[in-house]
């Protein structure tokens, strides 16, 4: 899904009462699926924040050196305020994993997020992979507002004209 980066929030660490062995036991563990099997870059693109959800610890504001004396990290909305935008390319094609539809008026609307591309009112488009062709008559965005343009990024629903 191009996830560049990714965040390892270790739960429940009040449970352990905060100990570096149980949170190192976790990383180590999981440290060879996600190199080997996902094909992250441990070192540079995965991030380990431990966290007591209950609690709210280190969720909002950092833990104390008295709880978690051995961490010294950001808390784990610091740490996503500050992962790096994702650069979204609109050259590609169009694609738009669907997450639901529905008929209406006798046509089909579905909702996704648009992963790469653009697209705009009355474009052709093909359905994969039935290679099914349609036209796209209305793009509505998150408000219900009806646009022209929908580009990479975007939550949207389209209402297709000749898909059934």
């Amino acid at each position: 899904m191009g996830s560049g980066y990714l965040i390892v929030i270790v739960n429940k660490m009040d449970e352990c009462e905060w100990k570096k062995d149980r949170f190192d036991y976790i990383k180590a563990n999981l440290t060879p699926f996600l190199k080997d099997t996902c094909g992250y870059d441990i070192e540079t693109k995965v991030i380990w924040v431990p966290v007591s959800g209950f609690h709210g610890l280190n969720i909002n504001s950092p833990i104390g050196k008295e709880i978690c004396p051995w961490y010294d990290g950001k808390t784990l909305l610091d740490t996503l305020d500050t992962m790096p935008k994702v650069e979204r390319i609109e050259r590609h094609c169009l694609r738009i994993p669907v997450f639901d539809s529905f008929k209406d008026q006798g046509n089909l609307i579905v909702f996704g997020k648009l992963e790469s591309g653009i697209i705009k009112e009355g474009q052709k488009l093909t359905l994969m992979p039935t290679q099914k062709e349609f036209t796209c008559l209305k793009i509505i965005d998150n408000e219900d507002n009806e646009i022209a343009m929908a580009k990479s990024g975007d939550n949207i629903k389209v209402r297709c004209k000749d898909l059934t």
